[in-house]
């Protein structure tokens, strides 16, 4: 140890949290001259970061294909995350973008919708805070839902398909599709039967 350095080893590890260190009574140089009072504040955080909360969370079923994943901690993050995300019943990658939505929060958003009705495995990794230390590798399953619009079912006796729009018919904000089809009367086809909606 070099001269004028002295080295202070605590019995026991310190908890996560702020300290101040004191120094001065009873120490002195080689000639006996005390040192001047001194403080001297710091902080221990050997803690990784804690996942508050995960979107989708693990077991949920529903997920929209076209879903971004968001996973929050509490405490801010530094680094370059990884991420993988995989359809368990074909063994595909799925691509994804990982980044900061802010300081604690991390995204995953795929690069093409999801297959409907699949399930899916992803992995998060190398996660860590401001003082280096990393949360455990995060793993959760999630199944997705069904696609936007459900396959079309004709009414009974509807000959063909006339015309399709595409709009917001009940107001939720959604965009529906309507499919009107011809029909037989028993004289003349005509138009004008709803074949299906959303």
């Amino acid at each position: 140890m070099a001269p004028g350095t002295a080295e202070i080893r605590s019995r026991l590890p310190l908890p996560d949290g702020d300290y101040v260190l004191t120094l001065g009574a009873g120490i002195t140089d080689l000639a006996g001259n005390p040192l001047a009072a001194q403080t001297r504040p710091f902080s221990i955080d050997a803690t990784g970061p804690a996942l508050v909360s995960a979107e989708p969370a693990n077991g949920d079923t529903g997920f929209p294909t076209d879903g971004v994943l968001r996973f929050r901690y509490d405490e801010d993050l530094t680094g370059e995350p990884l991420a993988s995300l995989v359809n368990q019943t074909t063994l595909q990658s799925v691509t994804v973008t990982v980044a900061f939505s802010d300081a604690r929060t991390i995204t995953v958003r795929p690069s093409q919708p999801l297959d409907p009705g699949q399930r899916y495995k992803l992995l998060l990794s190398n996660v860590r805070d401001l003082a280096g230390n990393f949360n455990p590798m995060l793993g959760l399953e999630f199944t997705t839902g069904l696609a936007r619009f459900a396959l079309p079912t004709a009414l009974p006796g509807t000959l063909g398909l006339a015309h399709v729009h595409r709009s917001d018919l009940d107001g939720d904000g959604l965009p529906d599709v309507l499919a009107v089809g011809a029909w037989f009367d028993g004289v003349t086809p005509r138009e004008g039967r709803v074949l299906w909606s959303r």
